[in-house]
């Protein structure tokens, strides 16, 4: 259930800034679709503004959520769980720079064509976004998880990771959201 939502905030991201420099925009499955520019902004240059939206939306969402999470009370509830799970949707960053390392020609994420835009090398950048987006991540689980709840919550956060990751590259096409103008 996280991934398709997490995937569709991802997209929001896209389309929202797309919506600035492009006629038609709009969401299909996994991806952002515009076209008919008509904007006197440099054309490269918004189309790197666009591909910056998703992960820039990822990362907001994610520090929005944590703000509330270290406000809630020390016990652990369902609440608290729901709110650390989109706190964690940085944790896309881990996955994205973990497929650029390990898949050289992983090169259509949102991350690679803007190390390649800045002309960064994809591997020290991936490795850049593994480190900082990691350490993120670890930090705010042992901030917020019970020490005795920790490795279970990073087992179920793998399992669902993947599983969800799976299931949505495979079943994931039957959502459809369109928001043409």
């Amino acid at each position: 259930m996280v991934v398709p939502i997490g995937t569709t905030m991802h997209e929001v991201g896209h389309y929202i800034i797309a919506k600035f420099f492009y006629k038609n925009v709009s969401i299909h499955y996994g991806s952002t679709f515009f076209d008919v520019y008509y904007s006197n902004f440099n054309e490269n240059l918004a189309e790197l503004l666009i591909v910056l939206g998703g992960p820039i939306s990822t990362i907001i969402v994610s520090f929005i959520f944590t703000h509330f999470l270290l406000r809630l009370k020390k016990e652990f509830s369902n609440k608290k769980l729901i709110i650390l799970v989109f706190s964690l949707f940085i944790s896309r960053e881990v996955l994205i720079s973990l497929m650029i390392l390990l898949n050289h020609k992983f090169t259509n994420t949102d991350e690679y064509k803007i190390f390649n835009f800045f002309d960064i090398n994809p591997n020290i950048g991936a490795v850049t976004l593994l480190v900082v987006s990691s350490i993120y991540c670890i930090f705010i689980s042992l901030k917020t998880i019970p020490k005795d709840l920790v490795l279970r919550f990073y087992l179920w956060a793998f399992v669902g990771s993947i599983s969800g990751f799976y299931l949505w590259n495979k079943i994931g096409f039957l959502i459809n959201v369109s928001l043409w103008d």
